[in-house]
Parts: structure tokens; C-alpha cells; sequence
């Protein structure tokens, strides 16, 4: 009976024993195995080999790209495909291109991506809904964007005086020969910079030279480390008593006075056609020109939540008093009864336009149909009546401005 009894504990034991080592070996399946697959997968995203030809690509990028034609077409997309060594609108020297893909395992029909440092985000949206990203030798490249951080980790927007800036992020495929004569796939990517900026801090002056005298400008808004330009307003009013149009729908005195006073300036980035501002039934093409006029998208900007975007659309005639101490420079150098015109013509009011006066952003009468001013004695329906002038905003690398 005792012998029963034994060989009976043994057995329940022994099975004890085996549902523990099979359990055992169902988590050890469920969670090593498929870590397992994943390691491999990660091991297609940024290997060595293929950062290490990310960078040889990118120092051909650096020497012979062409960076204006680049900039000019990731202002209006989200990625550049600069797989094609042909493309002589992207490359100075194909033969180097040729040679340094062969010598990388770029074959014809991998990918090699460019986009904006700054789009990383409009980029993986494209990628997420466009099947082009999703097929062939990107089959698996939708997986990868989402492993990639939005910030480069040796990126520092926060740095208080300068940091390296990111210009473009750079994306290649690879295809690889296994041992067993197989091909695989490789991804990679590397950011490419461009140089250090400082951080300007809105209202700051700035002495500036555009070619005919050093000038007085005030930073418009703040410009921090990774842009590449800062956007400033003179200090002081050219091009004074000038009417802002000589016809209600557009100001075309203005404009012209404007092209006219800064048409010679030099070290200033030119507007180009993509530089428009609409207003109620016209359109300002600042095309062909180095400066343009104060909007109200700067002062929504530079006043936050003290204005809202609809008060420039509004039928009834206001004016806005400025009263904070950081925003005087919006008004340095100017009178009583002077002042500078903005963009934008009142709204439903064909006679009058936006202007910055005295601590005041008001509207004022646009033509020389209006009597003189002088018979008023009331000075803030004479101050309706001024002829004003015009203070130019531009936009200036920073590399061309020194403190």
C-alpha cells in the first residue's frame, strides 16, 4: 500500500513538473521568438554599412549638388527623389554620383530620398498614404519612418546663443547579397546641416548695410537657431507722403514707392512669385522685389491673443493702441501726425488703408481726392487726412548680420 501510495506522488509530480517546463517554454515562444523577428527586421534600419554609405552620399551632396534648384523645390513638396545620377538639375558631376552608388550597393532601382529638415512630419504623412511607399523595394519603408525621432539627437533648438542646424534629412535604400546568394534590403538615413545660427529675439536692433548706408532694423519677429534668416523692419520711414493708391482696389502708389526706394538694396533675400498677400478683392505680387509691407499676419504674430485674425475683416473703423513696452519698436522715429502704411486696405471701405501711427495701428485715407488735411482742427480726423510713408520689411541671412 505504501508503495502505491509512493509511486502515486511521483507521477503527479512528474506532471507537475512537465505542465511547468511547457508553460515555460509557451512564454519563452511568445515573447523571445517574435523579439526575435523584430531584432531582425530592426537590423534592415540603420546598420552600419548603410549609415556609413549614407554619409559618403551625403558629402557628394555637399560638393556637387545643386542646392538652389533643391531649396526651390522642397518650398512647395514634401520629398525630393534624387535616385537619378542623370538629373543634371541635381547634380554638377553624374559621373561621381555613378561610380559612388555602384561602389555602395545603390543599385538602379533603390531609392534615395531628400526632404526638408523641418518636413519630417509632412513627409511621414505622405509616406503613410501613398502607396509609391509602400510596395517593391519600399515594402517595408513605412515601418521604418515610424522609428525615426522628430528631433536629431544631436539637435538643440533651446540653445541659448547658437546650434548646428539641420538642412535636409537624407534617406537611402540599399540592396544587399545574403551568403546564400539572396538579396536583402537596407534603410538608412542621416540629417545634413548647414552651419550655425544665432537666435534673434524680436525688437532687436540691428545695424545693417543694404548697399547704400548702414541702416537702423528692428527684428520683426523672433528668429530662433535652426532658421537660416531673420525678417526685419527699418527703423525709420522712406518714400514719406506717399499716397497709398491713386484708385480704391489696390496699392499701387505704395508698391511702387516701395520697389523704387529698395530696388538697389544688396545681402537682402529677393521675394519671388510664391511671395503674394490677398486681401479682400486684390492681390499683392511681391515678385521682382526686395522688400514688402508690414501685414496683419506679423502683428497677429507679434501681438498673440491680443488681436484676433478677423479684426483687419471687421466693417467698423477702430484703431489698436500699443501699449506694451517690447513693441515700441513698431513705432520708433515716428510723430504725432505721421506715420507708415501696412498692406491691407480697410475692409468694405474702399477709401481708407491700414497704417502704424503714434502707439496706434489705425486706418487712414488712401488718395489725393481728399481735402487738406490742415483745415481740420480736430487732430484725430486730421491725422485721417496724412499722407504717410513706408517702412520696408526684408529678409536677410544671418550670416550677412553681425552684432
Amino acid at each position: 500500500m505504501k508503495l502505491l501510495n509512493k509511486k502515486g506522488f511521483i507521477l503527479v509530480e512528474t506532471l507537475i513538473v512537465t505542465i511547468f517546463v511547457a508553460t515555460l517554454f509557451i512564454l519563452v515562444y511568445q515573447n523571445i521568438v517574435p523579439s526575435i523577428g523584430q531584432y531582425e527586421a530592426l537590423a534592415t534600419y540603420d546598420d552600419i554599412d548603410s549609415v556609413y554609405a549614407s554619409n559618403l552620399y551625403k558629402q557628394l551632396l555637399i560638393r556637387y549638388a545643386n542646392n538652389d534648384y533643391i531649396d526651390d523645390y522642397l518650398q512647395s513638396r514634401s520629398y525630393l527623389n534624387i535616385s537619378d545620377c542623370t538629373n543634371s538639375d541635381i547634380y554638377m558631376n553624374s559621373d561621381y554620383c555613378v561610380a559612388l552608388k555602384e561602389s555602395l550597393g545603390i543599385l538602379e532601382d533603390d531609392f534615395i530620398f531628400l526632404i526638408d529638415y523641418n518636413q519630417l512630419e509632412q513627409f511621414r504623412n505622405e509616406v503613410k498614404t501613398d502607396d509609391f511607399f509602400d510596395s517593391g523595394r519600399l515594402s517595408n519603408f513605412r515601418n521604418y519612418m515610424n522609428t525615426i525621432p522628430d528631433k536629431d539627437s544631436f539637435y538643440d533648438e533651446n540653445d541659448s546663443n547658437q546650434t548646428l542646424v539641420g538642412k535636409y534629412r537624407l534617406f537611402i535604400t540599399r540592396t544587399i547579397v545574403n551568403a546564400d546568394q539572396s538579396t536583402s534590403l537596407r534603410y538608412a538615413n542621416l540629417v545634413i546641416y548647414d552651419g550655425k545660427y544665432p537666435r534673434y529675439t524680436m525688437g532687436e536692433e540691428i545695424k545693417f548695410n543694404p548697399g547704400d548706408r548702414e541702416r537702423t532694423f528692428y527684428v520683426l519677429k523672433n528668429s530662433s537657431s535652426f532658421e537660416k534668416t531673420v525678417t526685419l523692419i527699418l527703423a525709420e520711414n522712406m518714400g514719406t507722403n506717399t499716397f497709398f493708391s491713386d484708385s480704391a482696389g489696390a496699392p499701387n502708389l505704395v508698391l511702387s514707392s516701395l520697389k523704387s526706394s529698395t530696388d538697389s538694396w544688396i545681402n537682402v533675400t529677393p521675394l519671388t512669385a510664391r511671395d503674394t498677400y490677398t486681401i479682400n478683392d486684390y492681390t499683392i505680387s511681391y515678385n521682382g522685389y526686395r522688400s514688402r509691407l508690414l501685414e496683419p499676419l506679423d502683428l497677429y504674430t507679434i501681438l498673440g491673443q491680443t488681436i484676433e485674425e478677423d479684426y483687419f475683416q471687421q466693417k467698423v473703423l477702430f484703431s489698436i493702441p500699443i501699449v506694451d513696452e517690447k513693441l515700441q519698436y513698431l513705432f520708433t522715429n515716428l510723430g504725432e501726425t505721421d506715420g507708415y502704411w501696412m498692406a491691407n486696405m480697410a475692409f468694405d471701405n474702399p477709401e481708407m488703408a491700414w497704417t502704424v501711427q503714434k502707439n496706434l495701428i489705425s486706418p487712414a485715407f488712401i488718395n489725393d481726392t481728399n481735402p487738406n488735411p490742415s483745415q481740420f482742427v480736430d487732430p484725430e480726423i486730421r491725422n485721417r487726412y496724412q499722407k504717410f510713408g513706408i517702412r520696408p520689411v526684408i529678409v536677410v541671412e544671418k550670416e550677412k548680420l553681425s552684432r
